[in-house]
């Protein structure tokens, strides 16, 4: 099929995807809490006749399309959860659901994923083999719901698999990806302080949590900076300490940091839990105090297979996007479960419009998507499905 016919197909589809995606909008439901959209979606699959299987343990969803003629089994992703962030967006379709809002774009994917199974079970003709649509729950919220669904065996039968990500401050129409590593590991870290309490004016007597803390804090930071290989990129960050009450006259016998270690290499990944270990202890030896370590190893590094990543790219360009190959980011994706386990890809695909104001970054309370970038996105999608299988023409 042309380019040409495969634009047409996307924009047949425009009003339903735009009304599936402010549906979703107005009721945004947190990780492992998607019982309301996934029987939307359930719903909307009965409708176009195409039959699907439930996760075990969560509000996943594998739905499969026969094609008419025999060929490679391809998957695409799209994530159906939504965040703690209080909309601030005055539009018609926004959230009904006090401090949750889709504030990362999900309702747009599960729209577009949405879209993309309607317009291939109207035309068959355009499927080889199998496609496999995995409405996935949960992916803002670690373990996440890629790593159930590879789990439980319901990405074993792709050849290869696919995900577009929305992206605020990106233009409609631009794509930014690159070939191989994209984006980073991405683990948890809980640190518990336990010291001695006593009068703020005796200090002699304390072991002080809060103190121990605040050093910790200073201390972490130069991980990166003294331990990590310059070559290898890596972050620290400390993002939540809490210590004591409201008083002013009582050291404080516990002290709680949360963070987070974003890293690339394997290497990096092991000197900074390390490290981590080092300071807590010397800083604890110094003040007299006791740690607890929780190190949760997040999600993995999402790398693109360099061949599928260079044949799509190419179709991509082809078919008119503007394609920016870009850095790889500090940012995390449970996408990167799929990856490691069958080859594919996953790309930004831009949803701001500076001309109607959406330009928001993903993750910020004046979030929104353009009604264009639903519509580009399915013929994205509709292009990398071809190109999979070998059918897109000029």
């Amino acid at each position: 099929m042309t380019l040409k016919e495969l634009r047409g197909i996307a924009e047949n589809y425009r009003d339903r995807i735009i009304c599936h995606r402010e549906y979703l909008h107005q009721y945004p439901e947190l990780p492992f809490c998607e019982e309301n959209t996934s029987a939307y979606v359930k719903k909307e699959l009965g409708r176009m006749g195409i039959p699907y299987r439930c996760c075990e343990g969560n509000y996943g969803i594998v739905a499969t399309l026969d094609g008419a003629r025999p060929g490679k089994t391809i998957g695409f992703r799209a994530d159906m959860d939504a965040l703690k962030i209080e909309e601030q967006n005055e539009v018609p379709y926004r959230s009904k659901n006090p401090g949750v809002m889709h504030a990362c774009g999900h309702d747009g994917h599960t729209a577009v994923l949405l879209g993309l199974a309607e317009a291939l079970s109207e035309h068959r003709e355009l499927v080889s083999g199998k496609i496999l649509f995995f409405f996935q729950p949960a992916e803002e919220l670690a373990p996440g719901g890629a790593k159930a669904m590879v789990d439980q065996g319901f990405v074993d039968e792709a050849s290869e698999v696919y995900a577009l990500h929305f992206q605020g401050e990106t233009q409609t129409g631009t794509i930014r990806t690159t070939e191989g590593v994209l984006m980073a590991n991405a683990d948890a870290i809980t640190i518990r302080l336990h010291g001695k309490s006593a009068h703020a004016a005796d200090p002699n007597l304390a072991a002080d949590a809060l103190l121990a803390g605040a050093a910790a804090v200073c201390a972490l930071q130069n991980i990166v900076s003294r331990f990590v290989n310059p070559l290898d990129a890596a972050v620290v960050s400390i993002c939540t300490f809490h210590s004591g009450e409201h008083v002013h006259n009582i050291l404080q016998d516990e002290a709680l940091l949360l963070g987070t270690v974003r890293t690339f290499a394997p290497e990096a990944r092991k000197c900074v839990e390390e490290k981590i270990h080092e300071i807590l202890k010397g800083i604890c030896e110094i003040y007299g105090t006791t740690y607890e370590l929780g190190y949760e190893k997040g999600y993995p590094a999402l790398v693109n297979d360099q061949k599928v990543a260079k044949r799509a790219i190419g179709a991509l360009e082809q078919a008119g996007f503007q394609v920016e190959r870009c850095r790889p980011d500090m940012g995390g994706e449970d996408f990167a479960y799929f990856l490691n386990h069958r080859p594919g890809f996953f790309a930004y695909i831009g949803c701001g419009n500076r001309e109607r104001n959406r330009m928001a970054p993903v993750h910020t309370p004046y979030f929104d998507i353009d009604p264009d970038a639903l519509v580009t996105a399915l013929f994205g999608e509709l292009v990398l499905y071809e190109n999979a299988v070998g059918e897109i023409s000029g």
